[in-house]
């Protein structure tokens, strides 16, 4: 997608895949402690979600925080990981140079897990969610992602096009 083609407020949608390095590391438990089995899937599970949400501006990051926290105040610690750009909604990874879109609020659509590279069954679902980290957010905090501009899409209000999985 284009620069230009990004707009204030407007959905969008993107994928992620996380091979089973990363899905072992940020998101099972291998089990084998406190009575839990250990898990026969740890480190062969991999994944590819959907997620989408509104681009946002700073202000309206910053007007959605104070709603959910009158006293929020960025803190003097934080070592900026962006730095803006012309586009409100767009800003420049100082690690990579890449530009990326603020998301804020975003959610799963859909996600799809693989074992060895194949679909899960049914049974390895089963077994994904039993041994899947739970994650709590921060109620205070406005959820924000930065997707890279050429990995999104724009949805136009049309989120039945990608089926919506929670698990």
């Amino acid at each position: 997608m284009k620069l230009t083609e990004i707009v204030k407020s407007r959905q969008y949608a993107w994928d992620v895949v996380a091979d089973a390095a990363t899905v072992a590391k940020n998101s099972m438990n291998k089990g084998g402690r406190a009575g839990v089995a250990p898990n026969p899937l740890y480190g062969r599970v991999s994944s590819r979600k959907v997620f989408g949400g509104m681009a946002a501006s700073a202000d309206m990051l910053l007007r959605e925080q104070l709603k959910l926290d009158p006293n929020y105040k960025p803190s003097d610690e934080y070592e900026p990981r962006f730095e803006a750009t012309e586009h409100e909604c767009v800003v420049r990874s100082l690690s990579t140079g890449q530009f990326q879109v603020r998301i804020m609020k975003p959610r799963t659509i859909r996600i799809e897990w693989y074992v060895d590279g194949q679909p899960a069954s049914p049974e390895q679902l089963a077994l994904i969610k039993q041994y899947k980290r739970a994650r709590t957010p921060n109620p205070l905090r406005v959820k924000v992602m930065f997707p890279y501009v050429d990995n999104i899409q724009n949805l136009e209000g049309n989120w039945e096009a990608v089926a919506v999985d929670e698990d």
